[in-house]
């Protein structure tokens, strides 16, 4: 387990995450943040639902955004453990989470972008953050929370589960045993006020402004891409080889109306062991934002790529792509990247093309 969580470290660039800096839109509109701490000194973190604008959030960022911006959370959580540690002398390498769910509907939790992204979010936390949570409490919960919590369950260790507190009406006298007035902002009952700290410094979400909104403002180059249809109920295989480990895949593509499903799998060379998965199916919305991203081809093998419209019965799905195969560089998974059109240099480190990838 411990060498799985180098080996992701290093190829989500995450030592150095912190110096990563969000879209905007995640920073201004995605609810919670990171507010103070509890009696013991764990920092806590606030996940709120009320206010919340699923459908203009995947029409502003790309769900690897999504799930990037919670792991570059979790790190600043991280920080802030090791500085509680240095602060009060003992070890404090655990957090505390409290979800406020006043707001929270449905289409929330069904938003295909959204959920996908969490979905990954909470298999990350499990496999690389593990047992980090010291309690965890949940405010304001619908009626129909059960359900949620019960699709939830299959991410939660059996630990983890055990620390989840759904609070009644008297939520407020129950926070406020666990954690002191002021470190806890004036909406929940506390005397803390908001600071330009990063560490005490929660959002409360507001519909997000169509300015954001990618498809309006990112020209993605369609005569240079390739161009098919996935049919419905059907799936559509790229393959290609891959002659050597730490090989780069990038890819890019956009739909016109409608979301479709990727993934990429490996194949030994000698076809003896079945697909391996390398990137799981997800859905992503490339019609409202491009979906694009690098993965490290961990061996040599035959490899495809997968997009899939299994899901859809009743509707083709015209996708324009471009893939890519690239030597190594040093954080692949988080450059900064030209929507299309931006050819690899080599020398000093830099990346330079290996192949375009044809059908």
């Amino acid at each position: 387990m411990l060498r799985k969580h180098l080996e992701w470290r290093k190829s989500y660039g995450v030592d150095s995450l912190l110096d990563w800096k969000p879209p905007e839109v995640l920073l201004k509109y995605w609810p919670g943040g990171i507010y103070g701490v509890d009696k013991d000194g764990h920092p806590i973190l606030y996940q709120l639902s009320k206010g919340f604008d699923a459908q203009g959030m995947i029409r502003s960022v790309k769900k690897s955004d999504i799930v990037k911006f919670h792991i570059y959370r979790m790190e600043q959580l991280m920080k802030r453990c090791a500085e509680e540690s240095k602060k009060r002398g003992k070890v404090i390498n655990k957090t505390m989470h409290i979800s406020d769910l006043d707001g929270f509907n449905l289409s929330m939790l069904f938003t295909p972008c959204i959920a996908d992204a969490m979905k990954q979010v909470f298999a990350i936390y499990e496999a690389n953050y593990p047992d980090i949570t010291y309690s965890s409490y949940v405010i304001n919960a619908p009626s129909f929370f059960p359900v949620v919590f019960t699709l939830l369950k299959p991410f939660l260790s059996e630990e983890t589960k055990k620390k989840v507190h759904v609070l009644g009406r008297n939520w407020r006298e129950e926070l406020l045993a666990v954690v002191d007035k002021e470190e806890m902002p004036t909406y929940w009952g506390g005397t803390g006020e908001e600071r330009d700290d990063i560490a005490y410094h929660v959002v409360h979400a507001e519909p997000v402004p169509t300015r954001y909104y990618t498809k309006e403002k990112v020209n993605v180059d369609r005569s240079k891409m390739r161009c098919i249809t996935v049919v419905k109920g059907g799936k559509f295989d790229i393959k290609f080889p891959v002659e050597e480990a730490g090989i780069v895949l990038r890819w890019m593509f956009t739909t016109d109306d409608y979301d479709v499903g990727y993934g990429i799998f490996c194949v030994a060379a000698d076809g003896s062991s079945g697909e391996e998965e390398v990137v799981a199916i997800t859905r992503a919305n490339a019609h409202y934002v491009p979906e694009d991203g690098t993965v490290v081809c961990p061996r040599p093998g035959k490899y495809v790529f997968r997009f899939d419209n299994t899901y859809s019965w009743m509707t083709n799905k015209k996708v324009y792509y471009e893939l890519e195969l690239m030597e190594p560089s040093k954080d692949p998974m988080f450059e900064e990247r030209k929507p299309t059109g931006a050819a690899p240099s080599d020398g000093g480190g830099r990346r330079r093309s290996y192949s375009i990838i044809g059908f």
